[in-house]
């Protein structure tokens, strides 16, 4: 009998052991699965600059002004309104002006001016007639995607050898008169001009 008791005295102690362990270290229960996704941070919205230029050539300052946003990119901003203007330094007047035609968007690209000047240049013809050489781009990577747009000295737009095909032969000759040594007689580039920040 003592044997017995014995026997059962010893599960009775195991049962015991085993039911304490079982409570110092229970079971691991699985993490409660959410049903709602985790929350996107939200995207700031396109901040908006005031981009200013002034290159002072002889009698004239010509002026570059556009507003542009960051809504793609921080380094080459979008621009919703651009212009370019000629002003007499003396009488202090706008004597000519380019606003450049906005792109209508389609679907979420915004509105906006496809050309980007690059640097502005005053030169002189061989005949001595004065112009402005702004070197032109779209931020592509094409044969068209770099240009030079020229003006005469009150602000009108003589041509574009952007189409090479149907280059004018007088801009060809500006164009080349504004990088000869001699005849360029103002020049400003432009690298910072559609970057984040006011210029």
């Amino acid at each position: 009998m003592n044997a017995t008791l014995t026997r059962r005295l010893a599960a009775l102690l195991c049962a015991c052991a085993l039911a304490a362990c079982s409570e110092k270290h229970p079971a691991p229960v699985p993490p409660a699965i959410s049903a709602a996704p985790a929350s996107a941070p939200a995207a700031s919205a396109p901040v908006e600059y005031a981009k200013h230029a002034v290159l002072d050539c002889d009698d004239r300052k010509i002026v570059l002004d556009a507003t542009c946003s960051n809504v793609y990119s921080p380094v080459l901003m979008a621009c919703s309104r651009q212009s370019l203007a000629f002003q007499d330094s003396a009488a202090g007047r706008e004597v000519g002006k380019r606003d450049f035609a906005v792109v209508k968007g389609d679907g979420d690209t915004p509105a906006m001016v496809e050309e980007k000047v690059g640097a502005l240049t005053c030169t002189r013809s061989a005949s001595g007639e004065r112009y402005v050489v702004a070197d032109m781009f779209n931020g592509g990577n094409c044969e068209q995607c770099e240009w030079h747009d020229v003006y005469d000295w009150e602000g009108k737009l003589v041509g574009s050898d952007r189409d090479r095909g149907k280059t004018d032969q007088r801009v060809a000759d500006v164009v080349s008169a504004a990088t000869a040594t001699g005849q360029a007689f103002g020049h400003d580039e432009l690298p910072d001009f559609y970057a984040e920040g006011k210029r």
